[in-house]
């Protein structure tokens, strides 16, 4: 099985995110262009105001290019 099969099906808190671009050695600034890319995904996930609480983990995946 591979990463990016191990991830089919989870989904991961916005925090999660951060801490997964981190350790993949993405800065600051880098996450906020994630956000602006991943917030159109059809899984992820908004609370009200419109905020991104979750999202697909192969989604993660694939935008750090796996």
């Amino acid at each position: 099985m591979t990463y990016l099969d191990s991830a089919e099906g989870v989904t991961i808190t916005k925090a999660r995110a951060f801490q997964e671009l981190r350790n993949h050695g993405v800065m600051q600034e880098d996450f906020e262009d994630f956000l602006m890319d991943i917030i159109s995904y059809p899984d992820t996930k908004l609370d009200e105001e419109g905020n991104i609480v979750e999202m697909q983990a192969r989604d993660v995946l694939f935008w750090l290019g796996y």
